[in-house]
């Protein structure tokens, strides 16, 4: 088997979506540089090689924002499927993020911000009033879901 080093990269992350009294949990980026800079945003992460997506949505509640949450307790809402990276000399696509986006049902602990270097608020917001500066993947994702929408692919036609 041959490995091609101009192959893909597909990165998958795990979002959570906490609700309270018909309010959503986001916190605002402050990592200049980095994705979602300024924007308010969902809380979750990158999955690791060695770990399944509700395993990777658990710990990144636990280092974001100090809750803990059982397996069970998550309920994958949407997926969303987005192309990063094409080039369009060679038609090919290089890097691809895959977005799973879960519900939580319960949790033990209060949210609190444990990382103020990454997110300088976090703050309950009503989930027909967010934000005008949301994070446009969480944006759309929201959307989606809030029309029923399962599964959802962008970045594909150029």
């Amino acid at each position: 088997m041959t490995i091609n080093s101009n192959a893909c990269k597909i990165f998958t992350g795990a979002t959570l979506i906490l609700k309270r009294d018909n309010k959503i949990l986001l916190f605002k980026r402050n990592i200049p540089n980095k994705i979602a800079y300024g924007y308010f945003a969902l809380p979750g992460g990158t999955v690791e090689h060695n770990e399944t997506v509700k395993h990777a949505a658990c710990r990144e509640a636990i280092e974001e924002i100090g809750i803990t949450i059982a397996e069970n307790d998550l309920s994958i809402v949407h997926m969303l499927r987005l192309r990063e990276k094409y080039d369009q000399a060679t038609n090919q696509t290089n890097q691809i993020l895959m977005l799973y986006f879960m519900e939580v049902s319960c949790w033990k602990g209060e949210p609190t911000n444990l990382e103020p270097h990454k997110h300088s608020e976090l703050a309950w917001f009503d989930k027909d009033l967010l934000p005008p500066k949301i994070f446009y993947l969480n944006k759309l994702a929201l959307e989606d879901i809030k029309h029923g929408k399962f599964y959802g692919e962008h970045g594909w036609d150029l």
